[in-house]
């Protein structure tokens, strides 16, 4: 029945979208004070401490954006999705010198290696 279909207004989609990526990035900032995203069309940054670590612990969606964000994609609505994270997974990103500033690669992406076989789920 047509009264069933959800109709996505996807001005409205992009504005909620836009929020939750927003709100990541601003959380991710404060967490990164000692890194800062130089302006212009790459994902580089500066880091005053190359050699510092950060954890950050958060659903998949969350994860995803954050993820997103430092290797320089752009934002999805389908963000939960772009990367498939299961639970308690450890995903790795590195930061590599490049000229003057940073580059992030990801060098493990959904790891469940430190899991029992029988303890891993999606």
């Amino acid at each position: 029945m047509m009264e069933n279909i959800v109709n996505l207004n996807t001005v409205e989609l992009s504005k909620k979208l836009s929020f939750f990526h927003r709100h990541i990035y601003d959380i991710l900032i404060i967490a990164l004070t000692a890194a800062e995203a130089i302006p212009g069309d790459l994902p580089v940054w500066r880091i005053d401490n190359p050699e510092m670590r950060i954890c950050l612990v958060a659903h998949a969606g969350t994860n995803s954006a954050v993820i997103s964000y430092l290797l320089g994609l752009q934002p999805t609505p389908w963000e939960w999705d772009r990367f498939v994270l299961g639970h308690a997974s450890i995903t790795r990103l590195e930061a590599l010198q490049l000229g003057d500033g940073f580059t992030f690669a990801l060098t493990r992406l959904a790891d469940v290696e430190h899991l029992a076989v029988e303890d891993r789920t999606l």
